[in-house]
């Protein structure tokens, strides 16, 4: 081909309707339709990107969104891929590991995402947002701390999970990051002023009945204890923040997007 004037390349798609199944998603088949567009044998001389757009719901609730962009006229080429679902089945998914975790009994994701690539390098984000979970958890630690952990779990209605990829094709590097720990210290430390509380109001009560003024003195006393006894949960918050995002990323690591909510 010869780039004169009014030339056109020798093949270029435009606007082509496209149709697929994904069989096996959440329990259903995703019908799945779209456009390809801009599919060229001289992709300088078309001067354009190629694109590909198809959407698409199964019978069982879960939409799926997917997007991709082939900067084929650059040099070097570049790629970009998004996707977007809802109505993610999360049951029956495990989190966590042997030690603080647990399965999820109920609840949906949502995931968006972008991937980019120029060249070898790519990078990208994908955010996985959990609602209206329930965790049946699974906690080795025994005694009172077992139980805050467990009870904690228990209250979660939902979280979310990032993941950044960078690095180049043959070397990729995946980041997890996650709010799970963040919400489960939080819920311990509600635990825990909520046992303090009822125990300081009882042991007020007894002491104004038996010394009057003095209950002044034993209140300050008890508000020094509720401070020495919850200073710890804030600083064993990132610790047990970086525990729960490590088994996250446990859980999730080395699998694929079709994988990470297997039933």
């Amino acid at each position: 081909e010869f780039p004169r004037a009014h030339s056109y390349p020798q093949l270029l798609l435009e606007n082509a309707k496209i149709t697929g199944t994904l069989d096996g998603v959440m329990g259903g088949a995703l019908e799945l339709a779209g456009v390809l567009d801009g599919v060229t044998s001289n992709p300088k001389l078309y001067d354009k990107p190629a694109t590909l757009v198809m959407a698409g719901r199964s019978e069982s609730g879960p939409s799926v969104k997917l997007n991709g962009r082939l900067d084929q006229q650059n040099d070097p080429v570049g790629v970009i891929l998004g996707i977007d679902a809802s109505g993610l089945s999360l049951a029956g998914t495990s989190l966590g590991d042997g030690e603080v975790g647990g399965t999820l009994t109920k609840g949906f994701a949502s995931v968006q995402g972008k991937i980019s690539s120029t060249g070898d390098e790519w990078s990208g984000m994908i955010v996985i947002q959990a609602t209206g979970i329930a965790l049946e958890p699974k906690v080795a630690l025994g005694g009172t701390a077992g139980a805050l952990v467990s009870d904690a779990l228990k209250s979660l209605t939902g979280f979310n999970v990032r993941v950044g990829i960078s690095g180049r094709e043959d070397d990729l590097k995946l980041a997890f990051s996650s709010n799970i720990g963040e919400a489960v210290a939080a819920a311990m430390r509600k635990a825990v002023s909520g046992q303090l509380e009822a125990q300081k109001k009882i042991l007020e009560g007894k002491l104004a009945a038996l010394y009057g003024d003095k209950a002044k003195d034993a209140q300050a006393s008890v508000n020094g204890l509720a401070g020495r006894l919850l200073g710890p949960l804030d600083a064993q918050k990132g610790a047990l923040n970086k525990q729960l995002s490590d088994s996250v990323g446990k859980a999730l690591g080395g699998q694929g997007l079709d994988k990470i909510f297997k039933r």
